[in-house]
């Protein structure tokens, strides 16, 4: 993934033809309302935002490229941000940790707050350790764990 000052870009997998310049896209861009277009010609296309992984958070107001290390590894914000409605348009989907969900609920589960999905199930402490198929988002969870020592 990579971005300019107005938009991300991304390669894809799968090819797809571009009705535009007649092309096979390999390269998606997307703007901060969630559009995405053809890399090369700037067509509009349908094809879904990439999914993001971050520890801490992100800032919606800032490119990706434009976020500083602290936002990412520490923040808390954005959870309650979406929590109390933040329409994240630009992701498909936002999975971070760093935050356990023991802080909004004591049922140790994946919490999802509009696109915004938390993780951290408190492992580290005294929850559990959960894997998530991020496609299907099912997920799987260890047994509750012993503080770390």
């Amino acid at each position: 993934v990579s971005q300019s000052r107005y938009h991300t870009e991304w390669n894809i997998e799968k090819v797809h033809d571009c009705e535009k310049c007649h092309g096979k896209i390999v390269n998606i861009a997307s703007d901060k309302l969630g559009n995405t277009y053809c890399g090369y010609c700037n067509a509009r296309v349908d094809y879904p935002l990439p999914k993001l992984f971050v520890h801490g958070g992100y800032n919606p107001k800032k490119l990706i490229v434009e976020q500083d290390m602290q936002t990412l590894t520490w923040d808390r914000d954005l959870i309650e941000r979406c929590r109390n409605g933040l329409k994240i348009k630009e992701w498909d989907r936002v999975f971070v940790g760093h935050t356990t969900t023991q802080s909004y609920d004591w049922d140790l589960k994946p919490l999802r707050f509009g696109k915004l999905i938390m993780l951290d199930t408190g492992a580290g402490w005294t929850g559990k350790l959960t894997l998530m198929n991020v496609d299907t988002e099912e997920y799987w969870q260890s047994d509750i764990q012993m503080p770390a020592r």
